[in-house]
């Protein structure tokens, strides 16, 4: 199974419990004939969403397994070496890539939430048109296909296709975590960025092509920020998701993360033992 349909699974499944803390929360309203605890609501879904990141490292896993291992196998080949690829599940990054993976899912999912409580708090929704909002909401994540006007009381603060970006931005991630894993067991100790060179690359990967640093080094810190000049203005990318070890250098980044050899010894598949 691939990232998107993972992903997709996924935000079908937060819905509907989402939805069904909201459906019980109205239920007992009504018993209570008293108006609806959205604090409870929001306490809950909060709940609700730590526990589901267990789900989503248990669905992403083995893709994320599937993927490093076709992308390790084949730096093998290219490089002349035969390190047994699946001896690097066993190690911290892909736990720690996992952890980190599923707790911004969940965190990002928990801001849509909570801005949609407060806008209805606000506004006085019903639960009908709560329950509308939030069904837009994630429909909107899997399948990029609301209206501007049904979410303009959030499309300027949350990300759209979340299926989408999570699948393009994942893949690069975890192929570039498990090639900087899979260098350290070569003896490599520098890592070269580089890019996709054509008419879609941004500036900022451009100005990342062939920069280095030390295997296990981040190039940028996370809360640090690159300025660049494009055109006549400056933009500004600033890394507050995580220190970035490699690509992705934003959600759409189609570079890579490549050995530096020129000092290294590669022997010859054969010669090698582990």
């Amino acid at each position: 199974m691939k990232f998107r349909e993972a992903a997709r699974e996924q935000f079908e499944r937060d819905k509907r419990a989402v939805l069904a803390i909201l459906n019980r929360a109205h239920k007992e309203s009504l018993r209570r004939k008293q108006t609806i605890e959205w604090h409870t609501v929001e306490r809950e879904w909060s709940a609700y969403l730590q526990e589901a990141g267990d789900e989503w490292r248990e669905a992403f896993a083995p893709i994320v397994r599937g993927l490093v291992t076709r992308q390790a196998e084949s730096l093998n080949t290219d490089f002349g070496f035969a390190f047994n690829v699946h001896n690097l599940f066993a190690e911290q990054w892909f736990d720690d890539y996992t952890l980190h993976f599923a707790e911004t899912i969940a965190d990002t999912t928990g801001l849509g939430l909570n801005l949609a409580l407060q806008r209805g708090m606000e506004e006085g929704w019903s639960i009908h048109e709560m329950q509308g909002h939030i069904g837009d909401l994630f429909r909107q994540w899997t399948d990029g296909d609301v209206s501007p006007d049904e979410l303009a009381w959030l499309e300027a603060r949350l990300p759209g296709y979340r299926a989408e970006m999570i699948a393009r931005t994942e893949t690069i991630r975890a192929s570039a975590r498990g090639s900087e894993a899979l260098y350290g067991h070569w003896g490599v100790k520098t890592k070269e960025w580089l890019c996709t060179e054509d008419d879609r690359t941004c500036p900022f990967c451009l100005a990342m092509m062939e920069q280095t640093r030390g295997l296990g080094r981040s190039f940028f810190g996370k809360g640090e920020r690159m300025d660049l000049m494009v055109g006549e203005s400056w933009q500004t990318l600033i890394f507050d998701y995580e220190a970035i070890d490699g690509p992705p250098l934003h959600p759409s980044c189609r570079c890579v993360l490549l050995p530096v050899v020129v000092d290294l010894e590669v022997p010859a598949a054969e010669e090698l033992s582990y």
